[in-house]
Formats: C-alpha cells, sequence, structure tokens
C-alpha cells in the first residue's frame, strides 16, 4: 500500500520572508470587491481557482511571483496582502 505525499503546508507565512505574514482574508476581499471570481483572478494570474481558495483560506501561502501578479491584477500594492509583526512598545 503506497502512503500519498502531502506539500507542506506553509501557514500564512510567504516563503523566504520570514517577517511578513499572509493575510488571505485581505486578498478574498479585495477580489469581490472588484467583481472577480476565484476562476477568473486564477486564470488571469495563471493558478487553479483551488490555488486561489487556499491562499484565502492561509493553507497555503503564494510564492513572491504570485503576490506581484495577484497585486497587478487587483491594482493594489504587494503590501496589502501581508501583515507585518510589530515589536512592542516599551
Amino acid at each position: 500500500m503506497k502512503t500519498k505525499k502531502t506539500k507542506p503546508k506553509i501557514k500564512g507565512r510567504p516563503p523566504n520572508d520570514p517577517g511578513i505574514t499572509w493575510v488571505g482574508l485581505a486578498l478574498r476581499v479585495r477580489r469581490i470587491s472588484m467583481g472577480l471570481s476565484a476562476v477568473d483572478l486564477g486564470l488571469a494570474i495563471g493558478v487553479s481557482r483551488s490555488a486561489i481558495h487556499s491562499w484565502e483560506s492561509e493553507d497555503y501561502a503564494p510564492s513572491a511571483d504570485h503576490v506581484a501578479a495577484l497585486a497587478e491584477r487587483l491594482e493594489c500594492r504587494r503590501s496589502y496582502f501581508s501583515k507585518t509583526p510589530r515589536l512592542p512598545k516599551r
């Protein structure tokens, strides 16, 4: 019996960017406000509908290239999709 290999989840954090946390809700809000379905957005940037939904639910985080494509298609800055942790005030 073969075991199914699964991809490791990158919960809420883009690869190679330890200081920035991915915010999937921002993607969903922006996509819907622009009247786009997940299928439409996926076709525009070259990914599947399920990839869009995985990013929105924060099961996975998109690559830096995909974040750039999302920002361009959704007419916003890349930082719109991220949350930089703040240091506590002293």
